[in-house]
C-alpha cells in the first residue's frame, strides 16, 4: 500500500478512536472515569507500599490514571490527579522496603513531574479535542456560512423522518440562477462576501423551526415541518429577491429558481426526497419559473436510462446498434426519392430500445458525436448499397446542438461520402430550429460551409421554434420540415392547416423545398399535395424499417404500380 494512502488510514483510525473518547461524553460517562481514575490511583499507591516504596519502579504505574484523567478532563483533571498521586506518594510513603522516610525535596520533585506531565497531556488532550470538534463540525457545516451542508442536512432530515412527529415534511431546493455569472463577472473573492449576506437574509426569512442549509455555493435547502408556512416563504423569498446585496458597494442582483418535494407523497427518504426536489428545481430553471413542485410526469430522469447510456460505448463495440430508415415520397409524381436515417439499439435483453430512452441523455454528452459518426457511417453504407441495387435514394442524417460543436464534423461527412462513392448533395443533414437559435451566427457559418462543400441542409421541426423570417432569410438552407404537431391533425384541424398554408408561402417565397413529416392519413397527403408541398413522410406512407425491408417494400410498390398501370 503507498506510504500516502497507510498515513490516510491512519489518520482516519486515530480519529475515529478518539472523537467517541473525547468528544463531550456524558455526565454519567464522566462521573464513572472519575471514580474509576481516584481508585486507580488509590490502588496503585497501595500496591507500591506493599512492594516496598517508591524507590522501586511501581512507581512508574501511577502515571497511567494521571494521563487518563489528563485526557478525559483536559488540564485541570490532570492538574488534580497529579495532586492526589503526588500527596498519596508523598512524605508518609516509605522510600525503600526498609521504612526509610523520603526526603521533602524528593517527594515535592514527584509531585511537580506529576504535575507537568498531567498539564502538558491536559494541554494537548484539550487541543486535540478541539481539533477533532472542528473536524467533526465541518463534516456537516459550511464554513463560510455556518449553515449545514449537504451531509448535516440528510443527517438532520432523517432524524425528522425517524422521528414520526411531523405527519408532511416540505424540502425546497434553491438555486441562484446567475451565481456562476456573477463569480465570472466579479470573481470567486466577491461571492465568498456575497454568499454569508445571502445566508444572513435566508435566516431572517425562514421560520426559527425549519433547517436551512447550504448544499453547494449556489444552491440553499430548507426543510418545512408546517405546510401552511410555505406560502409565506415563498412570498418573502420573492419579495427578498427584488432587494440587490451589495458587497464592496457594488449592487448585485440574484434570481432565484426553487423546486420542492414532499413527505411522504413524493419520497419516503432523505436522499430521495432531496433528489426530487433538484429535478423539480432543474424543471423550475428549464421553464423559467420561479417555484416548482416535483411531477412524477414531468420527470425525465430514469437509472434504467442512465444505466443504458454507461452501456453504450460497449454497444456500439458490440454492434448492438441498427439504423432503420423511413422512406420520403414526392408528392407530384407519388415517387420515393430519399430517406431519413433513425437509431435504434437492438438490446440482447431489452430487445429494441426506443431512442428517445437513451439519444436524448446521449445528447447531453460527449457520448453524442461517437454515437453520431457511427450513425453517418452506417446510413452511407445503407445508401451506397441502394445504389449499387439501382434505388437512387438520397439519405437524411440528424445531427444534435453537440454536434453542430464537433469540428471534425464537415471533414467527417466529407472523408465518408467520398469513401462510400456517394456525393455530398445525395446527403440531406437534419438541424432542428431550436439548434440553430441556440448559437444563430455560428450555425450560419457551419451551415454555409456545409453547403459549400455540397450537402443539403434541412431545419427540422420548423415551426416550434423561435425563429423569425429575419433570421430565417439568413440561414443558406435547402429545406424546411414541418413539424409533425401540425400534421398529425392536419386533415381536421383547422388552425394548423392554416399554420401549414402559411409555412408553405413562405417557403415558396424564399425559394426553399419543404417536407411534411407525421402524415398519418391519406386526406392530409391529398391536401399536403394540393398545397404544392414537396414531400412527405409519416406512417401512412412508410413505417420505419431496416435497409432491406425499406428496398423490398420500395420494390413492392413500384410493382405494384406498374402492374395498375398496365391493367388501366
Amino acid at each position: 500500500m503507498p506510504k500516502l494512502a497507510q498515513q490516510s488510514l491512519l489518520r482516519t483510525y486515530i480519529v475515529k478512536t478518539l472523537t467517541p473518547l473525547l468528544l463531550a461524553p456524558s455526565r454519567t460517562t464522566r462521573i464513572i472515569i472519575a471514580i474509576a481514575v481516584a481508585l486507580a490511583i488509590v490502588g496503585i499507591a497501595w500496591i507500591i507500599y506493599l512492594n516496598g516504596g517508591v524507590r522501586y519502579s511501581f512507581v512508574h504505574t501511577i502515571y497511567l490514571p494521571i494521563i487518563v484523567s489528563a485526557f478525559m478532563f483536559g488540564v485541570r483533571g490532570g492538574a488534580l490527579a497529579a495532586i492526589l498521586a503526588g500527596l498519596l506518594l508523598g512524605p508518609y510513603m516509605p522510600l525503600d522496603a526498609f521504612g526509610t522516610l523520603q526526603t521533602p525535596q524528593n517527594w515535592l520533585f514527584r509531585l511537580t513531574i506529576f504535575l507537568l506531565v498531567g498539564t502538558l497531556t491536559g494541554v494537548g488532550a484539550s487541543t486535540l479535542r478541539r481539533q477533532l470538534e472542528r473536524v467533526t463540525w465541518l463534516q456537516e457545516h459550511d464554513p463560510l456560512t455556518g449553515l449545514l451542508n449537504q451531509t448535516g442536512l440528510l443527517q438532520k432530515l432523517q432524524e425528522l423522518i425517524n422521528a414520526g412527529i411531523h405527519k408532511q415534511l416540505i424540502v425546497p431546493v434553491m438555486q441562484i440562477r446567475n451565481f456562476f455569472e456573477i463569480q465570472n463577472t466579479f470573481g470567486p473573492q466577491f461571492c465568498n462576501e456575497l454568499i454569508p449576506q445571502i445566508a444572513a437574509r435566508m435566516r431572517s426569512i425562514v421560520p426559527p423551526d425549519s433547517v436551512l442549509a447550504l448544499i453547494q455555493y449556489d444552491r440553499m435547502a430548507l426543510v418545512i415541518t408546517q405546510v401552511d408556512q410555505i406560502a409565506d416563504i415563498r412570498r418573502r423569498v420573492e419579495e427578498s429577491s427584488k432587494i440587490p446585496y451589495v458587497v464592496n458597494g457594488i449592487p448585485v442582483h440574484l434570481e432565484f429558481s426553487i423546486g420542492s418535494a414532499h413527505y411522504p407523497e413524493h419520497a419516503n427518504n432523505n436522499m430521495e426526497l432531496l433528489q426530487k426536489a433538484g429535478i423539480a428545481m432543474r424543471w423550475a430553471i428549464t421553464h423559467n419559473l420561479v417555484v416548482s413542485i416535483y411531477d412524477s410526469a414531468t420527470d425525465s430522469t430514469s437509472r434504467d436510462n442512465l444505466i443504458l447510456l454507461g452501456s453504450l460505448p460497449a454497444a456500439i463495440e458490440k454492434n448492438e446498434l441498427r439504423v432503420w430508415h423511413q422512406a420520403k415520397r414526392r408528392l407530384r409524381d407519388g415517387k420515393i426519392v430519399g430517406a431519413e436515417s433513425l437509431l435504434r439499439w437492438v438490446h440482447p435483453e431489452r430487445g429494441i430500445i426506443p431512442p428517445g430512452n437513451f439519444i436524448p441523455q446521449a445528447e447531453e454528452t460527449a457520448l453524442i458525436n461517437p454515437l453520431t459518426h457511427w450513425v453517418i457511417d452506417a446510413a452511407l453504407a445503407d445508401a451506397a448499397k441502394w445504389r449499387v441495387n439501382g434505388h437512387l435514394l438520397d439519405v437524411s442524417i440528424n445531427l444534435s446542438v453537440r454536434n453542430l460543436r464537433d469540428a471534425a464534423l464537415p471533414e467527417i461527412l466529407t472523408d465518408r461520402t467520398h469513401h462510400y462513392g456517394l456525393a455530398p448533395c445525395n446527403v440531406e443533414l437534419e438541424i432542428t430550429e431550436s439548434a440553430v437559435m441556440d448559437d444563430f451566427d455560428y450555425c450560419v457559418a457551419l451551415i454555409t460551409r456545409l453547403r459549400d462543400i455540397g450537402f443539403g441542409v434541412s431545419i427540422d421541426d420548423f415551426g416550434t421554434g423561435h425563429s423569425s423570417l429575419a433570421y430565417l432569410k439568413r440561414l443558406p438552407i435547402s429545406v424546411i420540415k414541418i413539424d409533425q404537431a401540425f400534421v398529425k391533425t392536419l386533415a381536421t384541424d383547422h388552425h394548423n392547416q392554416k399554420i401549414v398554408e402559411a409555412i408553405l408561402h413562405l417557403a415558396r417565397a424564399l425559394d426553399l423545398e419543404i417536407i411534411a413529416e407525421g402524415v398519418e392519413d391519406t386526406d392530409s397527403m391529398e391536401l399536403l399535395k394540393q398545397w404544392g408541398c414537396d414531400y412527405a413522410q409519416g406512417f401512412t406512407i412508410h413505417r420505419p424499417a431496416p435497409s432491406q425491408d425499406l428496398i423490398a417494400w420500395i420494390e413492392g410498390a413500384t410493382a405494384s404500380r406498374d402492374l395498375n398501370l398496365q391493367s388501366a
